[in-house]
């Protein structure tokens, strides 16, 4: 009964039959068999069925609530006592995001597999919504809140956006004093959302008054997905590109790359870390504290 239990936990908190299925390595007929034999042994339905969705009746709230705890601490307690002798050895599958992970998490993986020869990491850049469960994923790093609550997610960090040219564009072009300026005499670029439409609703702050407000900048002349393209158009010296400060770290130490409208920050990007709950080895917890040590350097 108590296996059957478990596999009731897992369906409930993938929310389908077949997500349970790839979570626990079975077929969809062996966890719909398990449940139904679990009922049986109960006598009472604990799930309502349909073709498209199920629907916990009371019963199966109430045995959902009272085990679900149980079964993450007996999870925790064989994963500590096989991580006591346990090498960071496996294979991990990442997705990290294509441009934050460029500067501050790709330049260092060499180091990782240094430090631990026997991991090996198959990594996805990209900037898109995931199922962790689907693609077996065993962590993510990405710049929304993801909609699954059965993931385990923590927030990494935060930084906000500005925009930026070079002393040779100033030199030609002027530096832009307003944003109504910059919008009206200026070439400069935008990003794509997550769902390739052009962000335009911008929270604007300034930094000076402290003011916040929400502004429609609609009048950019280049909108894309990958501000990693924004540093050899800005490095041409002929518009004024959108990012954020690490992806200009190097050029805005040296003065080869300033800030326009410095008074104004653009827009904020949140990133979080999410992984499975169950998907916790001592490869994971290495890994996971690579990310934290990676993250670490840009908030000095």
């Amino acid at each position: 009964m108590f296996n059957d239990i478990f596999i009731f936990i897992a369906i409930v908190e993938t929310g389908s039959l077949i997500n349970a299925a790839k979570r626990l390595s079975m077929s969809q007929a062996t966890v719909s068999r398990r449940l139904q034999a679990l009922e049986e042994e109960l006598g009472i339905k604990l799930i309502m069925r349909s073709t498209r969705n199920f629907e916990l009746t009371e019963a199966g709230k109430t045995l959902y609530e009272g085990v679900k705890d149980q079964q993450k601490y007996l999870d925790e307690l064989v994963t500590n006592l096989s991580a006591k002798s346990q090498k960071t050895k496996g294979t991990l599958k990442i997705v990290l995001p294509t441009v934050m992970s460029y500067h501050i998490i790709s330049p260092y993986l060499p180091d990782f597999l240094i430090n631990h020869p026997e991991a090996q990491l198959e990594i996805c850049y990209q900037n898109r919504d995931i199922d962790l469960f689907r693609d077996r994923i065993d962590i993510a790093i990405i710049n929304h809140r993801p909609n699954q609550q059965t993931l385990k997610i923590r927030h990494l960090a935060s930084v906000t956006g500005h925009f930026y040219c070079t002393p040779e564009y100033v030199e030609k072009n002027g530096l832009p004093k307003t944003i109504e300026e910059l919008e009206e005499k200026h070439m400069y670029t935008g990003l794509l959302s997550n769902s390739l439409k052009p962000i335009c609703e911008i929270e604007v702050t300034n930094l000076e008054t402290g003011k916040v407000s929400t502004r429609i900048m609609n009048k950019a002349n280049i909108y894309n997905n990958n501000a990693l393209h924004c540093k050899p158009m800005v490095l041409s010296n002929k518009l004024i590109c959108g990012g954020w400060d690490y992806l200009f770290q190097e050029e805005l130490k040296s003065g080869k790359i300033i800030k326009a409208l410095p008074n104004y920050s653009f827009g904020e990007l949140h990133f979080y870390l999410v992984r499975i709950q169950e998907h916790n080895t001592q490869l994971v917890k290495t890994f996971i504290n690579f990310i934290d040590e990676c993250f670490g350097r840009i908030k000095k």
